[in-house]
């Protein structure tokens, strides 16, 4: 098995320190979603499930839009404020769950980048393939 690149190793890190106000921020909705679900104890199942996500949503807008949390200029895309903003509300506002699905979607995407890598290593002449080894040992 072949040790990460340096840049591979630098843009995770990048990512990771992005998204940790973001997870810190759905940790916070997870938490308020317990507590409206201990006082709403005595509205039907739907409604009340309706009511808490509502209320998350609210509240993970209003946590990203003042704290000024963005999720897909972090991580290098380039958007403006009024798509980035209601996504990450919407994110937050799904608590951990909705934070975690970005990290699994990072996880896939670095997995589909290593795949990438070693299809052209593969289609790489024999001194390539040697170069490439070369490199990836210092």
């Amino acid at each position: 098995m072949q040790a990460p690149s340096a840049d591979t190793v630098k843009q995770t890190t990048d990512a990771v320190k992005a998204l940790a106000p973001l997870f810190a921020a759905g940790f916070a909705i997870q938490q308020l979603t317990e507590i409206l679900g201990g006082a709403f104890s005595k509205v039907s199942p739907d409604q009340k499930k309706l009511v808490i996500k509502v209320s998350a949503t609210i509240v993970g807008l209003i946590i990203v839009y003042f704290g000024g949390l963005r999720v897909l200029k972090p991580l290098g895309y380039e958007v403006t404020a009024w798509i980035d903003y209601p996504l990450a509300g919407l994110i937050v506002g799904g608590g951990t769950e909705g934070v975690n699905s970005v990290m699994k979607f990072l996880g896939y995407a670095k997995e589909d980048k290593k795949a990438s890598a070693g299809i052209k290593q593969a289609d790489a002449t024999p001194n390539e393939q040697a170069a490439i080894a070369k490199m990836a040992n210092k």
